[in-house]
């Protein structure tokens, strides 16, 4: 018999938490396999059926050919980290800007006192 795995092990499997897990059995018919109750309040899994749900997953391609290019040494893309260093993201000074949204979609300026 296949060896059954807690929720706590399939998370750790398949790198997913338990919401997205449950979310995904509901997606479609043949979805994430589903569990068999082993108890009143106890489930488990079969590892042979979440490794072949594993298998069956797409892989991810990006522009390199799935390869993107990596900083040596991090995992983060250096794409990310030339972005940053550029100064992409980085939000203006409020001074800066002659006005910017609030919540209700309207404008206020940065330089008006605030109404109270």
């Amino acid at each position: 018999m296949s060896q059954l795995l807690t929720l706590r092990e399939v998370e750790g499997r398949v790198c997913l938490k338990r919401s997205s897990i449950y979310r995904a059995m509901r997606a479609t018919p043949r979805g994430f396999p589903l569990p068999i109750k082993i108890g009143p309040k106890t489930v488990r899994w079969i590892a042979g059926e979440i490794d072949d749900w594993l298998a069956s997953r797409p892989r991810a391609t990006g522009e390199l050919g799935g390869q993107a290019e990596r900083k040596p040494g991090t995992g983060r893309s250096l794409g990310i980290l030339r972005a940053v260093a550029d100064g992409a993201g980085r939000r203006p000074n409020a001074s800066s800007q002659d006005s910017r949204p609030n919540r209700n979609g309207s404008r206020i300026s940065a330089s008006s006192p605030k109404a109270g």
